[in-house]
Order: structure tokens, then C-alpha cells, then sequence
């Protein structure tokens, strides 16, 4: 990083930031509107060059004096850019849009698959409901997002006249949270004592931009949920804490792999009125499940995603070769249960670990256990690691951080139709990323 700090230093004092974020703005604009996922080789180049100049701004943060309202209206105006395009990357918004308009048409989105709904909805605005289904990738599978995001998909649709109206209202919620994910980890950062410097590395992390403002996904609010979880068991608030978590597993279910940390690390009496509190407000989430019809469908779809679907996995993908020696027809079968009986065992174990002096030893187990879960899953979209790479910086943790640079290689697998993975770009994403693992693990004889 000394070589990249020799090579700015011709450059006018004032004019190297405002060169970069001009680039940086210009590359967006074109993943924005005029790159497809199809054209990895521009994609590959755009990001690339976006992600160098995050790193750039984090390491000269310091010297170039920035203030943190310049980077604020930076990443705000960056996100901006955004406003009005179309998902380039990702098709799963015509899914959200779909399921927001059968709840605003009175019909429940658990009780019918879309080539099913779509009979059932008004015929006055065949058009929209046409669009939606022609653009969707799940026409045949129940909804398998819960009930509160489905509230977001009907407070997104609800008098909406066209997708592009759903798109912006969408985008412009996302994107307070996100904004609110930077004065968050601001406090955090503050709260631990470390300076607000990594703060950067979100604010102009395309793999957050471009995932969460572009292609519509919800993980930054997720994200949102366990910051606020954080701050609240700083302050020892176990009540906001307790909902804020519940909040995040009422948006995906997958935070609920923390609850073995929380079993491990908090006071029995703050346990238990923790676990108390969560309960109550998962069964408020939840409670569309007390109907079997709904319960049966929705575990229809989740078996379905489990054992059926496979996309840039690591540890499955390895698994996986070795099992079809054994197990010639569909080994994901067997596969998928047992690597997570093993993710499940490494997360009590990283769960129990000895509490630290370091208050930071809370965010570094979220850490570990994201990471420990993600990579035994057979599904690992570029989306899926936003959580860990927010909870990274919190806890001064470069894996996620260097994952969020390498998981564009992830996009190949869209150069081809049908999409098809080629183990390069897999060894080109996952070599680099273990590699550091390893060096970091022998280098400080432990990773946590």
C-alpha cells in the first residue's frame, strides 16, 4: 500500500480525490445503465477499478483531510446515480414487484405459485402483471421470502402504475438504510475507540452499491438490524436488542445462526429476557405461518432452494466431487445436511470461545460465523456477503472486506445460457480468499 501512496503523491492535493470520485461516479453510471451481467469482461474491469479506488480513499483518508459530511454526500450522490435504471445484475426484483401486487389484490402469495396467481389478477393491468411474470425466474415455486418482506414488496407496490415507479420507491428505501448503515458504523467505529476511517470501505464499496442500490436486495437492512444489535447490547438495552434481531430474521432467516452466540455470550437473566423478547416478536412476524397451508408451501420452496440449487459455492463444490464417487445421483441430497451439521458445530465452537478483553470479540465471532455458514453452502451470491462485510469493518476483520473484492468473479458464470460455472473464475475467487485465511491463521496462530 506504500506503492500506491508513492504513485498519488504527484498529484495536485485537491484535485486526486476529486479525479477519483469522478471516475469512480463514471463507472458506476456505466454498470448502471449500460453494462449486463452477460458482459463480464466490462464488468469485471468497472468493478475492478471502483473497488482499487475504495481502497485508495481508505488508506489516504487521513492525509486528504476528508470530512465525514464530503464522504456522506460522496456515497449519497453515488447511490443517486442508480435512481433510475433497471437491475442490470439481477432479475429477483420482478419476484418482489409480483408478490407486492397479489397482497394489494387481496391474494396471499403463499398460497399460490405465480403461473397460478397471475390468472387471478385483475385483467385491466394484464400489461404490468404480464412484465412481471414474463421477467421473473421462479414462476413455478411458492414465495419463499418472509412475511416482512413481503410487507415491503406491498408497501412498494401498493398505486404503483408501472415497475419503474416500484423500482424507485424501492431503491430510495434501500437507500436510506444503506446511508444509515455508514452513521451507524460511524458510531460503532467511535464507540470501540478505533477512528471512523474504515467507514470508507462501505461508503465506496461497490459490491454494496451496486448490490444493494442497483439490484434491489434487502441484506443492507439486514445489515441495518445487527448494527442496531450491536449498539443496543453495548448499551445493554436488551430489549432493542432483542428486536432488532428478530427484525432481521423477520427480512431472512439466516441470521438466526447467531442464536447459539447470543446462548454462549450473554448473562442467563439478560438471556432469557432476550430470547423472551425475540420470540414475541417473531411470532408477530410470523404469525401468517399458523396457517398449515402457508407453513407447508413456504417449506416447499426452502427444500426446493436447499436441494436443488447450486451457485459459486466453495466447501460444497469440493464436498460435493468427492460424494459423486459414492453417491453417483444427486449427492446434494446428503451433502447439504451434513456440511451443515458441520457449519453448526464450528459455530457453538467459535460461539464458546473464551470471552476477550478486546470488546470487539462480539463482532468478530458475527464475523467468523457468517463466514463458517457461507462457506459450506451450496448458494452464495455476491448479496449473501454484505451482512459479514459490514460486520467486518466493525470488527477490523480484512476477510470479508477482501471476499467483497474477489466475489465479482461469481458474474462469469452469466457469460454463457444456460449459466454455467467454470472452475477458474471459482479457484481465481476462492484460492485468494483461503490463502489469506491460512496466512492469517498462521500468522496470528488463531483466527479469531
Amino acid at each position: 500500500m506504500n506503492l500506491i501512496s508513492r504513485n498519488l503523491a504527484p498529484f495536485p492535493r485537491g484535485l486526486t480525490p476529486a479525479l477519483l470520485v469522478l471516475v469512480y461516479g463514471i463507472c458506476l453510471y456505466l454498470l448502471a445503465y449500460h453494462v449486463i451481467r452477460e458482459e463480464f469482461g466490462q464488468l469485471l474491469m468497472l468493478y475492478s477499478i471502483c473497488f482499487l479506488i475504495s481502497l485508495i480513499f481508505y488508506f489516504k483518508y487521513e492525509e486528504w483531510g476528508f470530512s465525514f459530511g464530503r464522504l456522506l454526500l460522496a456515497a449519497l450522490c453515488c447511490r443517486l446515480l442508480f435512481l433510475f435504471s433497471i437491475p442490470q445484475m439481477s432479475d429477483d426484483y420482478f419476484r418482489y414487484f409480483f408478490d407486492g401486487h397479489l397482497i394489494s389484490n387481496g391474494i396471499n402469495p403463499y398460497f399460490f405459485t405465480p403461473n397460478i396467481a397471475v390468472e387471478m389478477l385483475p385483467i385491466d393491468r394484464e400489461d404490468l402483471w404480464g412484465e412481471l411474470f414474463a421477467g421473473m425466474n421462479s414462476k413455478n415455486y411458492y414465495t419463499i421470502y418472509p412475511p416482512l418482506h413481503e410487507g415491503i414488496f406491498y408497501l412498494t407496490t401498493v398505486g404503483a402504475k408501472s415497475v419503474m415507479d416500484s423500482v424507485v420507491r424501492l431503491r430510495l428505501t434501500l437507500m436510506l438504510f444503506d446511508l444509515a448503515n455508514i452513521l451507524l458504523l460511524r458510531r460503532l467505529l467511535r464507540n470501540y475507540g478505533i477512528g471512523s476511517r474504515a467507514v470508507v470501505l462501505y461508503a465506496f464499496s461497490p459490491m454494496v452499491i451496486l448490490e444493494l442500490v442497483g439490484n434491489l436486495h434487502f441484506e443492507g437492512i439486514v445489515l441495518t438490524c445487527l448494527l442496531v444489535n450491536l449498539i443496543s447490547l453495548q448499551k445493554m438495552q436488551i430489549g432493542r436488542a432483542a428486536f432488532s434481531w428478530a427484525c432481521a430474521i423477520g427480512l431472512k432467516l439466516v441470521p438466526l445462526i447467531l442464536a447459539p452466540l447470543w446462548a454462549f455470550n450473554l448473562e442467563k437473566r439478560k438471556l432469557i429476557r432476550f430470547v423472551a423478547l425475540a420470540i414475541l416478536v417473531l411470532a408477530v412476524f410470523f404469525s401468517p405461518f399458523l396457517n398449515l397451508r402457508v407453513l407447508d408451501n413456504f417449506l416447499e420452496s426452502f427444500r426446493l432452494f436447499q436441494q436443488k440449487f447450486e451457485f459459486n459455492a466453495s466447501v460444497y463444490y469440493l464436498v460435493r466431487e468427492v460424494a459423486m464417487w459414492f453417491v453417483p445421483y444427486n449427492p446434494i441430497k446428503y451433502v447439504v445436511p451434513s456440511l451443515g451439521m458441520i457449519s453448526l458445530g464450528l459455530i457453538i465452537l467459535i460461539s464458546t470461545s473464551g470471552r476477550e478483553k478486546d470488546p470487539r470479540h462480539l463482532p468478530r465471532k458475527m464475523v467468523w460465523i457468517y463466514i463458517v455458514y457461507l462457506i459450506f453452502q451450496p448458494v452464495v451470491h455476491p448479496w449473501y456477503i454484505i451482512p459479514v462485510f459490514g460486520l467486518g469493518i466493525v470488527a477490523r476483520e480484512w476477510t470479508p472486506i477482501i471476499w467483497s473484492g474477489l466475489v465479482i468473479f461469481s458474474y462469469s458464470a452469466y457469460q454463457t445460457s444456460p449459466v454455467q460455472e467454470q472452475p477458474a473464475f471459482l479457484w481465481l475467487q476462492y484460492g485468494p480468499l483461503f490463502g489469506y485465511m491460512a496466512y492469517r491463521f498462521l500468522y496470528r496462530g488463531r483466527l479469531l
